[in-house]
């Protein structure tokens, strides 16, 4: 049954998904976000533990322990990971303004995310200039305070 707004002879085109023959290689992107901070430290009762709770949760906290272990182990090694790093860069200056999209789209989701980005101060570097990093940090604060987002 045609639908009444087409004409008869006119055939809708049909979504079909895009297969690959070969495997993609996995690219790996620069990390923007920040990072959400690490719980507080915990405080542990001094002595053998007096509940059945309390065994648990140390076998529990050991077995994440030798879980996290194996993770860290198969972890790539320091100077792989720069290559990537290398490589998001290179892809991020061939193409900027997908970048640039990239980041406008994932801001326009989460707009206080820009200001999150903008009070979040860069790691100090030693090759800097100390007082210069402080007052770009002291001006990116100050702009953050004073953002208002577009209403209209």
């Amino acid at each position: 049954m045609a639908l009444a707004n087409e004409p008869a002879g006119v055939k809708r085109a049909r979504l079909t998904h895009r297969t690959s023959t070969t495997p993609r290689s996995r690219t790996y992107a620069l990390r923007l976000w920040p990072r959400t901070p690490p719980p507080p430290a915990r405080i542990r009762q001094l002595g053998p533990p007096l509940l059945v709770r309390d065994i648990f949760r140390d076998h529990a906290r050991a077995a994440m322990m030798r879980r996290l272990n194996m993770a860290r182990a198969t972890r790539p090694a320091q100077a792989e990971l720069i290559a990537r790093r290398i490589g998001a860069l290179e892809r991020l200056f061939a193409k900027p303004i997908a970048a640039v999209r990239s980041l406008a789209r994932k801001l326009n989701t989460a707009p206080n995310l820009a200001l999150k980005l903008a009070v979040k101060g860069w790691p100090r570097s030693p090759h800097a200039d100390g007082d210069a990093q402080i007052e770009s940090d002291h001006a990116a604060y100050a702009g953050a305070r004073h953002f208002k987002p577009d209403s209209s």
